[in-house]
């Protein structure tokens, strides 16, 4: 039996829905017909046999229940009924080729979207921002929506899958047991002791921890960082001290503000820069290090986050 034969009750008697697939597959033929308005030109150009692109027609229009030409040996000219259906057949192409063209865009990394979180002071390091600036201006298709957030929240949202990839330090990366991860290294900072000026220390060179045993110290909080404060509490215990924390602060920012009013004294990486009436000194014995790493689900599968990283992974290899 043939596909008209076959075909069964059109639209018009309550079967659209049935009918739509069916439909849908024969307009491009159509549309082609009507562009030429002869069956052979359109068959040569369809690369397909006379007799078959009739018959898809034919299947169509006995679909719609309705002549879509006026055919003869010389043309196939449209019905005023082929004229009105061509009108939204060719909306409806052009919207598919939009359709298909989107998509294609996504999968190459070209559109969509960029969720992108970091620890605020990686902004410091020039890498970050630059490759960041980088991608908007080579890939204008791709929204990148960047939020700060500390290392452990981070670690939450990639838990999560709200970010794509997080600019962060690798001294809570082992805490992401239940999901794994993809990382690159981006940069390494040691740290330097802020501390005010006027201080007597401060008329010193390199320091040792001995030499803080009795100092106020303004202390990284361990709810912005676990893994950070307790380093920083075993680098004072391999020295034999224990450490005065008289404050406790979230960023480095506050570490030096507190050094500027000559509160206190506290570690920073040496990146920061230092208000007015603090200096800083090395600390030799304090051997903590802050790895900053771009860091990402090894299931991952976002074409943006894929272009993102090879560019970034250029530029790295640039520098």
């Amino acid at each position: 039996m043939s596909e008209i034969e076959q075909s069964g009750p059109g639209p018009a008697e309550g079967a659209s829905q049935i009918w739509a697939p069916r439909i849908a597959r024969h307009l491009p033929f159509f549309s082609i017909v009507a562009e030429e308005e002869h069956f052979h030109r359109a068959a040569q150009r369809l690369n397909m046999t006379q007799s078959a692109l009739s018959r898809r027609i034919q299947t169509l229009e006995q679909a719609l229940n309705m002549p879509l030409f006026v055919r003869s040996q010389r043309s196939a000219r449209l019905t005023p009924a082929g004229a009105a259906l061509l009108r939204d057949v060719q909306h409806i192409l052009g919207d598919m080729d939009t359709a298909v063209a989107h998509a294609q865009a996504v999968a190459r990394g070209e559109m969509g979207a960029l969720r992108l979180a970091l620890n605020i002071s990686a902004l410091r390091s020039p890498l970050v921002a630059d490759s960041i600036r980088d991608f908007r201006a080579h890939h204008p298709g791709v929204s990148v929506e960047v939020r700060s957030e500390l290392t452990e929240q981070q670690i939450t949202a990639l838990r999560r899958d709200d970010i794509d990839a997080g600019f962060l330090y690798d001294l809570a990366i082992d805490d992401a047991t239940d999901v794994a991860l993809r990382t690159i290294p981006i940069s390494t900072e040691r740290f330097v002791l802020a501390l005010p000026e006027a201080h007597p220390l401060a008329a010193r060179g390199d320091l040792r921890i001995a030499d803080l045993r009795h100092e106020p110290l303004t202390w990284p909080s361990r709810a912005g960082g676990r893994h950070l404060y307790d380093q920083m509490i075993a680098a004072f215990r391999k020295a034999g001290v224990s450490p005065h924390i008289a404050t406790e602060v979230m960023s480095g920012e506050a570490t030096l503000g507190i050094a500027a009013a000559g509160l206190g004294m506290g570690f920073v990486t040496e990146s920061e820069n230092l208000p007015g009436g603090v200096i800083t000194r090395h600390v030799p014995d304090f051997d903590v290090r802050l790895d900053l790493h771009l860091v990402w689900r090894a299931d991952s599968r976002r074409p943006a986050l894929e272009r993102y990283i090879e560019a970034l992974k250029a530029r790295l290899a640039a520098a």
